[in-house]
């Protein structure tokens, strides 16, 4: 029996100068949370992933290790991971029809998405948080 794999998943790594604080207060706790639009924009974004799309508004897990256990970032700084658990292993399309893709994850591919993945996290963070080139340059493997 041979396996096909239909889906992967992206992981961004942050290191951030502080604690985030969230939009919705309920978030501020850390640990493991679940940026999203709801439902429905769940299932658009699995829907999207199903048919080769890079998904308009990716569902996003955050994953705060410092929320948990402090000792995981220098003092008074935060760590994150995203990740989005449903991208397409081979992007045919994009559902913005903005980043260009041939069915590979090239580094354009990767950089244009990841933008786009922290654009969605921002949507509920409140911290004003930037990203720096150095942290994703060296961390980033294509393949």
């Amino acid at each position: 029996m041979r396996t096909r794999y239909r889906r992967g998943c992206l992981q961004i790594n942050l290191a951030l100068s502080a604690r985030p604080t969230f939009a919705d207060t309920r978030l501020d706790g850390g640990g493991a949370v679940d940026l999203g639009g709801g439902v429905d924009a769940l299932v658009a974004s699995v829907r999207q992933v199903e048919d080769g799309l890079l998904p308009q508004h990716p569902s996003i897990s955050w994953h705060e290790p410092p929320a948990l256990d402090p000792d995981r970032a220098p003092g008074g700084q935060a760590v994150a991971r995203l990740q989005v658990l449903d991208v397409p292993l081979r992007p045919t399309g994009d559902a913005l029809a903005v980043i260009g893709t041939d069915g590979t994850w090239t580094p354009d591919v990767v950089e244009k998405f990841t933008d786009r993945v922290i654009a969605e996290a921002g949507k509920h963070v409140k911290t004003r948080w930037a990203r720096s080139p150095l942290l994703v340059s060296g961390a980033t493997s294509f393949g």
